[in-house]
């Protein structure tokens, strides 16, 4: 029995020296994980760090915001690309026939798809890029969150989020490459052929590619953010029972020191909750960090396009003003993409910090 107990102490001892080690759970390699961009933005801080989130996140947005300025440039030239051609079509269509008046509005139809096609598909580089990223990142992060998490006491919960999120990060790398990047590119393509139409006749088929990609995008984060609260509360329930019966039962079958042990046990899983809080705000950042940027640079072009189709419509160039909204219905769809991968993965990183209790 004395055996027991000095083994039952050793233990004890070596996690907590565990617990003070500075890579514990693989923080070292998530903060290394992070691109370097999106580490810029964080401006030095650590994910061993649990205050201090507010002032983290503003300096991410002004950071984010400062890096985004020299899209507006790109993003105006591109205006005026396009209202050069809408101006230039409804002057010459003023003063022509009815038949050079069709060919010039297939002219501008196509001069307008192919100036905008040509600045949007680096912006289908861009979320690729950026999906890619922040999967790889999230790899580490939710390894590490997992660990810190099941240190807590909360194994079934920890491996519960964890496949979840792992195996939405390898859908949703796949899913942008083989679904949404190809059907965002198939409904600009249905936009440029119903606009030199100009009959309407591909009009529906365009809006409902576009709906399904919506959709498709929200039906993802609604399921993923549904799957992490059952698998919280149905997983998390049997863990809280798991470490009260473990703490029982440790105080009862070693003597003497039964209670102390199951109190120092107590202080080693306050302090795997620390480490896990400061991993999952880092997390946060990182991920958002890594987001904001191309969200920004894609609102910028999108808030461009869609001044420049009220301008179109002003001048009389309906036609041109409808295919101009498509193509900021595109980048929107873009920014969307963006946008639903942060939000996925900050969701997750909450669920990985309430775990548990």
């Amino acid at each position: 029995m004395r055996r027991l107990t000095i083994l039952v102490l050793l233990l004890v001892l070596f996690m907590g020296h565990a617990l003070a080690s500075e890579d514990l759970f693989g923080t070292g390699a998530v903060e290394r994980a992070l691109p370097r961009e999106a580490a810029s933005l964080l401006e030095g801080r650590s994910p061993g760090e649990v205050g201090g989130f507010s002032e983290s996140l503003k300096g991410l947005v002004r950071g984010a915001i400062r890096n985004s300025r020299g899209e507006v440039p790109a993003a105006l030239l591109l205006t005026l690309k396009i209202m050069a051609v809408v101006i230039l079509s409804a002057v010459l269509r003023g003063s022509a026939g009815e038949l050079p008046n069709r060919a010039m509005g297939l002219a501008a139809t196509l001069a307008v798809g192919a100036v905008c096609l040509d600045r949007i598909s680096g912006f289908f580089a861009l979320a690729s890029r950026t999906v890619d990223s922040v999967t790889a990142f999230s790899g580490f992060l939710f390894s590490a969150l997992a660990s810190a998490t099941a240190a807590t006491g909360a194994v079934g919960t920890s491996t519960a989020l964890y496949g979840g999120t792992v195996l939405l990060c390898s859908l949703m790398t796949r899913g942008a490459e083989a679904l949404l990047l190809p059907g965002i590119s198939c409904y600009m393509a249905l936009s440029v052929a119903d606009s030199a139409l100009g009959d309407g006749s591909l009009k529906v088929a365009g809006d409902t590619v576009k709906q399904l990609m919506t959709s498709l995008l929200k039906l993802t984060v609604l399921a993923f953010t549904a799957y992490l609260s059952l698998s919280g509360v149905v997983s998390g329930s049997a863990d809280s029972a798991a470490v009260k019966a473990a703490k029982l039962a440790i105080s009862s079958a070693v003597p003497v020191v039964g209670s102390m042990v199951a109190d120092a046990s107590e202080t080693l899983l306050v302090s795997a909750g620390l480490i896990r809080s400061g991993l999952g705000i880092f997390g946060m950042l990182g991920v958002l960090a890594v987001c904001a940027g191309p969200f920004f640079r894609t609102g910028i072009q999108y808030l461009m396009l869609k001044t420049a189709a009220a301008a179109a419509a002003i001048v009389g160039e309906k036609e041109l003003s409808s295919l101009i909204s498509a193509m900021a219905g595109a980048m929107g769809l873009l920014a969307g993409l963006t946008g639903a991968c942060g939000v996925i993965l900050v969701v997750a990183c909450v669920c990985f910090m309430q775990a548990g209790g």
